[in-house]
């Protein structure tokens, strides 16, 4: 296992604000922490705004920024995807130089980014999907584009990627009839759901889709 003493001290001060979300994070830094160099993690929908000034950790999560602190002690690339150019640059002015961000449409990007890695050799450590609000919100819509998402990437997945989806339901029987609706549109879309949560390691370039 990885020695990321600051990341985790930080993180622990943090986990209050972080709310529902936090078990999740945590573990999802531990499968990191457990993976070999080099880490790359792929995000789609960046954070839009500072967390320390509207204590946005609680709402939104803010994954970005916690995905480069954590690369930025242990070393890796983050590569995030907002389809709104204003949150893309929001993002981009809170971040370090080790996230790149992309404006564009999710599943166009994770396509290309799918071929890249193909070609490249590349195997991204975790895969975070949370371009969608809640599925509670829009549940159809939210699950057809995530299993459109998921479908995109999924070439460029391995057994030791952790393929995360923000979002989801809160209960076992929304989680079931989630599950069921995406199941049913991956058939629709001739996708598997078979990988979801155990799946992606390699730096990508550095120019690697741009900063757009």
């Amino acid at each position: 296992m990885r020695d990321t003493p600051t990341f985790w001290n930080w993180f622990e001060t943090l986990k209050p604000s972080l709310h529902l979300r936090a078990a999740s994070y945590e573990k999802m830094f531990k499968h990191l922490d457990a993976m070999p160099d080099p880490i790359v993690i792929v995000e789609t929908g960046c954070m839009r705004r500072d967390p320390t000034l509207d204590e946005s950790w609680t709402g939104d999560g803010c994954s970005t920024m916690l995905f480069d602190r954590y690369v930025s002690e242990r070393g890796g690339q983050v590569y995030s995807v907002d389809i709104n150019a204003a949150h893309a640059a929001a993002c981009r002015a809170l971040v370090s130089d080790k996230v790149h961000v992309h404006t564009g449409d999710s599943v166009e990007w994770l396509t290309a980014l799918a071929r890249t890695c193909d070609l490249a050799g590349i195997e991204p450590s975790l895969v975070y999907l949370d371009s969608f609000d809640s599925m509670s919100v829009e549940p159809f819509e939210t699950a057809l584009h995530c299993a459109k998402e998921f479908e995109a990437i999924k070439p460029a997945l391995t057994d030791q990627t952790l393929v995360v989806i923000d979002d989801t339901p809160f209960t076992a029987a929304d989680s079931y009839e989630t599950y069921m609706v995406i199941q049913d549109i991956a058939t629709k879309i001739n996708a598997s759901t078979t990988g979801i949560a155990t799946t992606t390691t390699n730096a990508l370039p550095a120019d690697f889709l741009g900063d757009e």
